[in-house]
């Protein structure tokens, strides 16, 4: 199963687009004043625009990470019980993958 099929599946994907906006509020929460006041303001001018800019952006991200985690499989990384929304493993931030079993062997897109 490629990791679009796990995480974009319409099961699924509310789930990861709500833990990308918890990631994104908690990485906010420990950025500057600037930060957080421009982040106040756009969500405050917009209730939901966060939700919706990850919901529109989550299929992009899933596509350029997607060889990263065929090559983490390939090197007999993870199964399907760790792979799967059931078994996945999460950090504290509810971040879908860790930056720790991410595989080094490809340089990230531009």
């Amino acid at each position: 199963m490629t990791l679009q099929e796990s995480l974009l599946n319409p099961t699924n994907r509310p789930q990861v687009v709500k833990d990308c906006v918890v990631l994104i509020d908690e990485q906010v929460g420990d950025a500057g004043l600037i930060v957080k006041g421009a982040y106040k303001v756009v969500t405050t001018f917009k209730s939901g625009i966060i939700e919706d800019a990850v919901d529109t952006l989550v299929d992009d991200f899933v596509a350029r990470l997607d060889p990263f985690h065929a090559d983490f499989l390939a090197a007999g990384g993870g199964s399907s019980a760790t792979t799967s929304r059931a078994g996945a493993r999460r950090s504290p931030t509810r971040c879908w993958a860790s930056p720790t079993t991410a595989p080094r062997s490809r340089t990230a897109p531009r």
